[in-house]
């Protein structure tokens, strides 16, 4: 079975939201930005957005009917290849969605997912993503293989050729998630083993929504080269360095998966590993970047550490890229954590 049939490319897309009573009109926008900016990360660009106000989400599209007729006239005017959902989408409701725009629709879960499969490095990172893609895409197979079946008649006809394909596709699925699953539980006895070895050092990670500059802090503390780039998820593996090379005891500092909002929670099961770093750290370094939408990436943060058993840790706030913005701004910002460190890595 071919993954490209469903993981690939994007160019021209169209962003559609639901605004339902229970979200402002802001954070509706700042998610449509956040999502625009995971297109770019993805290497895809946006050619508009669409919000539509609704009570309640419609059960098999998602979308009213009025509003959909507006968005696939929208994709013949614009040409647009691929629409894509600020949300996670059924499976149902995806089938639905293609099938009355006639075109490709994707969910914010999907993107992520695309993402991470792009820039995963380390065999770990690729088991973890590959792993995630195949559960995201057992429930979706329904359709691929629709035009392998021809009308027939008669009573008690037997399955068509499409019908045995996504059988087969299931399996071959469903072997290859038990595969997955069983390289990644020996690749976290390896990692409890080499866990064992550091007990007596002191371990920090760093954590923070994603594109917060913790690659940048890691470099600059450590004197390493990791990756850096200003885009979504540049990092997705977990990085171990030395802090000090003679201190007593030894402090290891490690770099983690960024977080962001509405983390799908196919990402959060099968990083579960890579995220133990953060489960098992001595102390936690809190990223901020300063120029962005404070109070939301710290409630993320907080309810990511909290599905993943660490809100317990100790934390230091590092509000990071204080050149972006006023010295009015910084004040305030220091009179509400006092606590915090605040600092640049392009001013040093």
């Amino acid at each position: 079975m071919n993954d490209n049939r469903y993981f690939k490319n994007w160019n021209r897309t169209l962003l559609i939201s639901l605004q339902l009573p229970y979200r402002a009109n802001s954070e509706v926008q700042r998610s449509l930005i956040e999502l625009s900016s995971l297109v770019y990360s993805f290497g895809g660009k946006v050619t508009g957005h669409i919000i539509q106000a609704r009570t309640q989400i419609h059960p098999a599209n998602f979308f009213g009917k009025g509003k959909l007729k507006e968005i696939r006239s929208r994709i013949k005017i614009d040409e647009i290849d691929t629409v894509l959902v600020d949300n996670q989408l059924t499976p149902k409701q995806t089938q639905n969605l293609e099938k009355f725009l006639e075109c490709e629709v994707f969910d914010r879960t999907k993107l992520i997912l695309d993402i991470f499969a792009n820039n995963a490095r380390t065999s770990e990172a690729k088991l973890q993503i590959a792993l995630a893609q195949s559960e995201y895409l057992l429930p979706r197979l329904v359709g691929f293989w629709k035009h392998l079946d021809r009308e027939r008649g008669g009573i008690g006809a037997s399955r068509g050729t499409g019908e045995k394909q996504i059988e087969k596709d299931r399996q071959f699925l469903r072997q290859r998630i038990s595969r997955y699953k069983n390289q990644l539980v020996r690749l976290e006895k390896e990692r409890n083993t080499q866990k064992q070895r550091r007990s007596n050092c002191l371990k920090v990670s760093l954590i923070g929504y994603t594109n917060a500059g913790k690659s940048t802090i890691m470099n600059a503390l450590t004197n390493s080269s990791l990756l850096v780039e200003n885009r979504l998820f540049a990092t997705l593996d977990s990085t171990t360095r030395i802090l000090e090379k003679d201190s007593r005891p030894k402090v290891l500092l490690s770099d983690t998966v960024g977080f962001i909002n509405n983390l799908p929670h196919e990402v959060i099961a099968a990083f579960r590993s890579t995220l133990a770093t953060v489960r098992d750290a001595d102390l936690l370094i809190q990223v901020i970047d300063c120029g962005d939408h404070i109070e939301e990436h710290l409630q993320t943060t907080s309810e990511v550490l909290k599905d993943l058993d660490s809100s317990c840790i100790p934390i230091i706030k590092v509000f990071n890229k204080i050149d972006k913005i006023s010295h009015t701004r910084l004040l305030i910002l220091e009179k509400l954590y006092p606590e915090a460190v605040f600092g640049s890595c392009v001013n040093g």
